[in-house]
């Protein structure tokens, strides 16, 4: 799974607050589980917080999410 491209945000974020970000993503080209980490940085590139992640299947034929799996 890659993420092409960071999301910069134009304005400072104060603590406590929430700011919104999309993540576009591309899965890999084999079929089977793939797992990707990202941190945030601070302008200066300073990773902080806990890891971001995303954890998908990747498979031919769409899977239906399930009330066990959702």
């Amino acid at each position: 799974v890659a993420a092409n491209r960071s999301n910069v945000l134009e304005e400072s974020l104060e603590p406590g607050k929430t700011a919104v970000f999309t993540v576009m993503l591309k899965s890999p080209e084999r079929e089977g589980r793939a797992i990707s980490y990202w941190r945030l940085k601070t302008p200066n590139g300073l990773p902080f917080g806990h890891k971001l992640w995303v954890d998908i299947t990747v498979a031919k034929k769409p899977i239906i999410a399930t009330e066990e799996t959702a």
